[in-house]
This record gives structure tokens, C-alpha cells and sequence, in this order.
């Protein structure tokens, strides 16, 4: 596949319902949304990518410098979620601008997409390409269909230990 692939895990589809709405968050999602595809990732920043034998990959579009994200971190992302072949979104804050905060290793995101998160610092922009095995698998997931393959930009904004 031409794109990178990454996987939310459980959460895709309710994700809305797991985000946080306060002021702190409406406040940091003013300035990260994530860096549309067709869009140059940095004026002086190189493209790397990332691939995995699964057919996972990684494409990061800016590192960041912040905190490294482990199990058990809080962490606060803007993403922007499609099926790699047919672009259908599966979830995204762009409309809301609204970041969405999780606890890696809780089970509230798809493996393929927990995976990739684990390790990558704060203020890392990425696309994720997420083989449809760490996804949803062949028996997809309302309306994302079996097999599906998907594809995730995303901006890490930030990473707090949660103990």
C-alpha cells in the first residue's frame, strides 16, 4: 500500500464519548490540529518512515521533544482517522478541534494505533498505516468494513504519567 496505516483500537467508533471537553483542552487544540496529507510537513524537517512486517508503518511528519508516551500515560492527541482505500472517516477532532485524551494500555484504543503511540514524544505529528489485523480485523466494525486497512494522522500534544 501506498500509505502509511495506523489502527485506533476499541475506541474509533466512541471515541467522542472518552474525549475531554474542558477549557484546558478547547485552549490547547487551537493551534495542533494535525497536518492535513497535501499539506508540507515542515519547512526544514526531513519525512520519516517507519515500517513494520506486519505492514504497519509510521511516517513521521515532525518529531516532537516532549515526554515519551509509555503504558499507563495520559495522553492528549488530535487526530483524523480514514479506511485507507475509500478515505471514509472513522473518527477526527477536526471538526470540533477538540483533542481527545487516553490512558495507554486501558484498552480504549486499537492495538495497531496503542502500539504506535507507545515511545513516540510529545509534539510528534505522524501518520499511522494500520494493517486491518490490528484494527477491526475481517469482521470490521459498524461502518468500517471488514479488512479494512486504516490510516491515521495524529499530533501527540501531550504526554502526563498518570501515578
Amino acid at each position: 500500500m501506498s500509505e502509511l496505516r495506523w489502527l485506533l483500537a476499541a475506541g474509533v467508533l466512541g471515541i467522542a464519548s472518552c474525549g475531554d471537553s474542558g477549557v484546558e483542552v478547547q485552549e490547547a487544540a487551537a493551534a495542533v490540529l494535525p497536518t492535513p496529507r497535501n499539506e508540507p510537513a515542515g519547512a526544514n524537517h526531513e519525512v520519516v518512515r517507519i515500517e513494520d512486517a506486519d505492514g504497519s508503518a509510521v511516517e513521521v511528519l515532525e518529531p516532537g521533544t516532549g515526554r515519551e508516551a509509555h503504558l499507563g500515560d495520559r495522553v492528549l492527541l488530535q487526530l483524523h482517522g480514514t479506511v485507507a482505500e475509500t478515505e471514509q472517516v472513522v473518527t477526527s477532532t477536526r471538526a470540533s478541534g477538540i483533542p481527545r485524551r487516553f490512558v495507554l494500555g486501558t484498552d480504549r484504543l486499537i492495538p495497531g494505533l496503542e502500539r504506535r503511540l507507545l515511545g513516540m514524544r510529545a509534539g510528534t505529528r505522524a501518520l499511522l498505516f494500520i494493517p486491518a489485523a490490528e484494527a477491526y480485523g475481517e469482521a470490521g466494525l459498524g461502518s468500517i468494513p471488514g479488512g479494512a486497512d486504516l490510516v491515521f494522522e495524529v499530533h501527540l500534544i501531550s504526554v502526563e504519567p498518570t501515578r
